[in-house]
């Protein structure tokens, strides 16, 4: 099941994808929007707005970069050494100590929506944990959803920047 949601992944990582990525940019492009936005349509003008993009000089060695970085969460190559630092870094910084609302979509083939507690070791102070109808771009997927999360957020906090403790 994983294999199959997360294929073009696996896809990018070769040397067939970043040939079928050069030739086949927008029609790739466009069957991931649609993938990762399986409850709202996405009209090809949509796609075509963003097409220009995909015309960019360096729009795949880019996509492909962002995707081998992935390689070494599947364990086929190391991470990189430039970068060990960084992760070591951000894996050590705290979690974050403010209110929150966490959204997790129900239709986003990348991720699963996971228990409050899975969400609470970075989250300690969460207000809610809503389950959207929605795929990975949650903002275009579920804007009401999205709008009241903010909303509700920003009910909870006390004017002039002051916030209330969770509870």
């Amino acid at each position: 099941m994983d294999e199959s949601r997360d294929w073009y992944q696996y896809y990018l990582h070769s040397a067939r994808g970043r040939a079928g990525l050069t030739r086949h940019r927008r029609e790739l492009a466009a069957r991931l929007w649609r993938e990762w936005s399986p409850t709202r349509p996405v009209a090809d003008a949509d796609v075509e707005r963003t097409a220009p993009s995909f015309d960019n000089p360096d729009f795949v060695d880019v996509v492909v970069h962002s995707y081998r970085s992935y390689r070494h969460r599947f364990g086929p190559v190391p991470g990189a050494e430039e970068y060990a630092d960084d992760e070591r870094f951000l894996a050590g910084l705290p979690a974050v100590d403010v209110p929150a609302i966490v959204l997790d979509p129900t239709e986003d083939p990348a991720l699963r929506p996971r228990p409050r507690e899975e969400h609470a070791d970075r989250f300690p102070h969460i207000l809610d944990c809503r389950r959207i109808s929605g795929g990975h771009s949650q903002p275009f997927d579920a804007p009401t959803e999205v709008a009241l999360a903010v909303r509700d957020l920003h009910a909870f906090l006390e004017p002039a920047g002051r916030r209330r403790p969770p509870g």
